[in-house]
């Protein structure tokens, strides 16, 4: 199960990579203080808690 939890982190690091080389790419500057580029469970967007290990 560690193995596999291993492998879609870093898949999901790959993603989220290529999302924000892309947007680079095409003239886009992300807000460094608002963009979260690593991989999480859990956040706060808009006043509003996202967590993904309940599904809330």
């Amino acid at each position: 199960m560690v193995l596999v939890h291993m492998i879609v982190n870093e898949e999901t690091k790959k993603l989220a990579s290529d999302k924000k080389h892309d947007l680079l790419l095409s003239g886009l500057i992300p807000n460094v203080d608002k963009c979260i580029w690593e991989p999480v469970q859990e956040m706060e967007w808009l006043g509003v808690n996202i967590n993904m290990r309940e599904n809330s």
